[in-house]
């Protein structure tokens, strides 16, 4: 029976996603990237009555991916029977967003987390409610949880579970429950068990008649259109998608690229697992991106710019079928094998992660690029070297560390992206170590006229106090240097020097700000000469995410003395904190000096004790990521 283009409910959409002849994926299609607030937002607009777009199918005996709700890459179905099945061109992360919330099936935000689930408060209106902005321009409270009850939380507990500010205390429950619920027709004020809300009073009685009547409309009104193409439509799936996104721009060119991949390679998305996986740091578009640029750079001819990823790039000499990039792709990526390629990928990784701690989640990956195509072409020639090589290892991590810090790419751009990548290439393939202190590479690096002014001349200071009276010397100046680089990079400057490798993690201010801000007043004015020495890295911490949550406002002596209520947890309960955030006994001390001072209305005494706690503490930080990075690069003249 052909597909007829049609209007279709909410629950018509799941029952023919889910039961009714099981739509499949096209190949075309990108993995599900949506997160949790544009989820929401899919569901605040459905109940509202909000126009979502249009779902476009198409029949198709092609090969196929099922339709899961996953964010990693999928495994395509052959389909060695040729059947026709419904194929999804357009509409994939609405229809996911749909099952995850009206269907139950939960969201995960990735692989290594537990699932969570969209609940709704039933008990009032969105208080909150702001046009235009995308946080909190939703009617309703929502929230998501991977806890099974989340009404009549304390305090503490509801700021643990980042319940929204200022939201109701009871009136909340699953809103797949909820439509469940409705399904069922059952008694309103059943309702009321589900959500602690015992007390009629509790609940808005037009909040609950408005909800309820919006859910059945959005379950059995059918206002969501459905087109079908046509048999004389189907010539081009692939330019159908890649127009279809490209005309409203949330298609990325990496995604662009790679769809017209996938016409001429189908099962690309599988053969992409062997550097996106738990071993790799690399996620689907960045090892697009770097797959392409090594593949490009090592064919024969290169007719093109491996650094730019153009579809007109995949046809090129493509006589007798042949795909020359698409084909070097493949062959980079064996399906359950290892190559020199596969293995360079996964080198640099775990050279990464063990020297970069958790910074490694946010070093830039165009930057790392350089790297993976270094180690490629060097083990052509010999073994990549053990990570405590110094000679061979040092120069990466000094690249690494001081191009993220600079923000060398953000200013080089593709000058930037062409240049080292080329230079790590050569140097690998002829055997050399990574090319970091050559002339040339630094250039290409450092020489740029927003980067250049905050390289420091001398980068090792006896102690970062600035002294007024020296503003003009070269020494104060490059105190100066320090802090700002340190301040505007502490995830970097920290994960190094705390080893931090605890994924929930959060900065913390060590005396914090809040609590210093309320202090430092004469009068109604700040006195801001001390209070911004809060905001120097000295004074932050890495502090796993559910103590900061709790501790993040309290005064010192809440943070790092043991309290009488013994459910009180702090800094030093090792059970409460699994990151060392590297204190020692003098540091703990200057930090309730700060507090015990201020308390006595000494504060000039806390400001000037806050600030040497600072400087010292930013110095200790400073030096230490020095041994293992290396000195910052050298200047260049104009």
């Amino acid at each position: 029976m052909p597909l007829e283009s049609c209007l279709f409910s909410i629950q018509c959409l799941i029952e023919k996603i889910k039961y009714s002849y099981s739509w499949k994926l096209s190949i075309a299609q990108r993995p599900f990237e949506w997160e949790k607030l544009r989820i929401t937002n899919l569901v605040d607009s459905i109940l509202r009555g909000f126009p979502i777009g249009s779902i476009l199918l198409a029949g198709s005996k092609d090969p196929y991916y099922i339709f899961e709700l996953k964010k990693g890459l999928r495994r395509r179905v052959k389909n060695i029977e040729k059947a026709e099945y419904t194929h999804l061109i357009d509409g994939q992360q609405r229809c996911a967003a749909i099952l995850a919330t009206f269907n139950g099936e939960g969201f995960k935000v990735s692989e290594n987390d537990p699932f969570e689930y969209l609940w709704i408060n039933i008990s009032r209106f969105n208080f909150e409610y702001k046009e235009f902005d995308e946080k909190r321009g939703q009617k309703y409270f929502f929230h998501w949880s991977s806890n099974r009850q989340i009404n009549g939380l304390t305090h503490e507990k509801r700021r643990v579970e980042k319940l929204p500010p200022n939201s109701p205390i009871n009136g909340w429950i699953l809103f797949h429950e909820l439509i469940g619920f409705i399904k069922k027709n059952r008694n309103k004020k059943e309702i009321y068990g589900y959500t602690n809300c015992n007390d009629i009073d509790e609940v808005n009685e037009e909040t609950l008649n408005k909800l309820f009547k919006s859910i059945e409309n959005s379950l059995y009104t059918k206002k969501i259109p459905v087109h079908a193409l046509k048999d004389d439509e189907l010539e081009d799936i692939f330019q159908v998608f890649i127009r279809i996104n490209t005309g409203g721009l949330p298609l990325g060119p990496v995604d662009v690229f790679f769809a017209g991949v996938k016409k001429y390679w189908d099962d690309a998305e599988e053969h992409l697992k062997c550097i996106v996986n738990k071993d790799s740091i690399f996620n689907r578009q960045d090892a697009i991106s770097l797959l392409a640029r090594c593949a490009a750079n090592s064919l024969e001819e290169k007719p093109f710019d491996p650094v730019r990823l153009k579809l007109q790039y995949l046809t090129y000499n493509a006589s007798n079928g042949r795909y020359p990039l698409i084909a070097q792709m493949k062959a980079f990526t064996p399906l359950g094998k290892s190559n020199d390629f596969t293995k360079a990928v996964r080198w640099v990784s775990i050279l990464i992660r063990n020297k970069f701690y958790y910074a490694a989640n946010i070093l830039n990956r165009f930057n790392v690029m350089s790297v993976v195509a270094w180690a490629y072409q060097f083990q052509q020639s010999q073994n990549l070297p053990e990570f405590d090589e110094n000679e061979l290892i040092k120069p990466i991590i000094g690249y690494l560390f001081w191009t993220n810090v600079f923000g060398s790419r953000y200013y080089g751009r593709s000058r930037f992206d062409r240049e080292v990548f080329k230079a790590a290439w050569e140097s690998g393939k002829n055997g050399e170590k990574f090319p970091y202190h050559t002339a040339n590479m630094q250039k290409a690096c450092f020489d740029y006229h927003y980067v250049r002014p905050y390289i420091p001349l001398n980068p090792i200071q006896k102690t970062l106090n600035l002294d007024e009276l020296k503003k003009q010397s070269a020494e104060y100046k490059d105190a100066e240097k320090i802090l700002q680089l340190t301040r505007g990079h502490k995830e970097i400057f920290l994960s190094i020097y705390q080893k931090t490798q605890h994924r929930h993690i959060d900065l913390d201010h060590l005396v914090a700000y809040n609590f210093a801000k309320n202090r430092f007043k004469e009068g109604r004015k700040f006195m801001w000469d001390y209070i911004e020495w809060t905001s120097k890295l000295g004074n932050f911490a890495i502090i796993d995410s559910r103590a900061n949550r709790v501790l993040q406002d309290k005064g010192p002596s809440f943070k790092f003395i043991k309290q009488e209520d013994k459910s009180i947890q702090n800094y030093t309960d090792k059970n409460f904190i699994k990151t060392d955030p590297c204190l020692t006994k003098n540091e703990i001390n200057q930090c309730l000096l700060v507090e015990d001072l201020l308390r006595n209305k000494r504060k000039d005494e806390a400001g000037a004790v806050l600030r040497d706690f600072v400087a010292k503490r930013t110095l200790l930080i400073w030096k230490r990521v020095l041994r293992i990075v290396g000195r910052p690069p050298k200047q260049f003249d104009d």
